[in-house]
């Protein structure tokens, strides 16, 4: 990531993607760590343009880097 969404995110900001699928990526990760859920559009989005296998992935990351990073 560019040093501006690095200081946007570390700022509570959200950046600035110049791609879709990193803005997809960003929104499921917030989406995640703030309610704990993923609303069905979300998902369905996620599905649709990183696949099943995708998205599953993401979210084991998610969950590795929470579990790992947790005091």
């Amino acid at each position: 990531m560019p040093g501006r969404s690095d200081r946007a995110i570390h700022g509570g900001e959200r950046p600035r993607f110049e791609k879709q699928d990193e803005a997809l990526v960003y929104r499921v990760c917030a989406e995640q760590f703030k309610t704990q859920h993923l609303a069905d559009s979300t998902v369905d989005e996620a599905i649709a343009k990183l696949g099943e296998t995708g998205l599953t992935e993401m979210i084991a990351i998610i969950g590795y880097y929470t579990l790992t990073e947790t005091p």
